[in-house]
């Protein structure tokens, strides 16, 4: 048993007491460390928005690793490093991200527009097979492989795309 001494009186805590009040320390400070998370997030956004990219991507690299589950983490660390004009670099934390979960069709997704956008369309051609293959239903998947179709002047597969998009 722990003796608190108050004011007036002494009064005992219990065992039980002191491991609830342990446990709602711990639960504020789980809450402490996410509110800090956000706001390292919040100012690097602005970081982003003021063109200081090389500490946006440090900070958001941090925190990547931090919250490796957190996708908007990694969304922002990637949108950073594009523009950044650092291509390269989104898209190798994208396939780290696609090594770690097989099934991540947003990474596949986000990698596969980073290679249309750069010229390397038997790339994204590639990243969006996996994944209609995964989710054969995805909009995205169809309309970025159309717009790759596209840019191959392969018009016919372009409508077939887009038509499997629309359903």
């Amino acid at each position: 048993r722990l003796e608190n001494r108050g004011h007036r009186r002494t009064r005992t805590i219990t065992e039980s007491e002191h491991m609830a009040t342990a446990a709602e320390g711990k639960k504020r400070a789980r809450q402490n460390a996410a509110r800090s998370a956000v706001t390292r997030a919040g100012r690097s956004r602005i970081r982003t928005f003021l063109r200081k990219f090389e500490e946006a991507i440090a900070e958001f690299s941090r925190l990547a690793k931090e919250y490796p589950a957190d996708r908007a983490m990694r969304n922002r660390l990637v949108a950073a490093n594009i523009m950044a004009n650092k291509p390269t670099e989104a898209e190798q934390i994208l396939t780290e991200a696609f090594e770690k979960n097989p099934k991540d069709t947003d990474a596949l997704l986000q990698r596969a527009e980073i290679y249309f956008r750069s010229g390397k369309f038997s790339e994204a051609q590639d990243d969006l097979s996996k994944v209609l293959d995964l989710r054969p239903t995805s909009f995205e998947g169809h309309y970025l492989l159309a717009s790759v179709h596209a840019a191959r002047k392969a018009f016919l597969l372009q409508r077939q795309e887009l038509t499997e998009a629309l359903r």
